[in-house]
């Protein structure tokens, strides 16, 4: 069965579920742009920057009830490859599923260690791959959680961060 993001705290049930039996607003991950169109309606916004890679973000915000752009669709091939929840759809989630952050001890606590991060120019990306979602810190702040494909890639790869900061904190959860 699936789980809907904005009636279910998926975070407290992150240890059995994926980003494949997640949805939001009701599309999921492959599901067609038409899909997409039926579940939302037009998006507010839709970023063609990348059309020619067969890349199209449908961008939604007060077209869903939130004030400003909170959740990006990104469309490979017309197909739903990634779900980006901004912090301004909180208001839409449920208990530790919406976005907060108050330091990394606390997101491990939360969330569970990182298969992997690393530093991006939109800030600090933390990859939990086996449950196919990425969250994104930026300035002190939780901006975005993102749902794509779980795999099993653990790359242990700490970009931009001490060995011994990242152990501290395993040692502590």
């Amino acid at each position: 069965g699936f789980f809907e993001i904005t009636k279910t705290d998926i975070i407290s049930k992150k240890d059995e579920l994926t980003s494949d039996n997640i949805t939001v607003l009701g599309i999921k991950l492959g599901d067609h742009y038409q899909d997409v169109i039926s579940n939302l309606g037009e998006p507010d916004f839709t970023n063609t920057d990348y059309v020619s890679k067969g890349i199209v973000n449908l961008e939604y915000g007060p077209s869903i009830g939130t004030k400003n752009i909170s959740l990006v669709v990104h469309m490979e091939n017309n197909n739903v490859t990634q779900i980006n929840i901004q912090n301004n759809f909180n208001p839409l989630l449920k208990g530790e599923t919406k976005l907060s952050y108050s330091g990394r001890r606390d997101l491990y606590e939360k969330y569970g260690l990182a298969d992997e991060y690393v530093g991006t120019q939109f800030g600090m990306m933390y990859r939990y791959n086996r449950n196919g979602w990425l969250v994104l810190i930026k300035k002190g702040e939780m901006v975005a959680f993102s749902l794509y494909p779980p795999n099993n890639i653990t790359t242990g790869t700490y970009v931009n961060d001490t060995d011994s900061d990242y152990n501290e904190i395993k040692d502590m959860i």
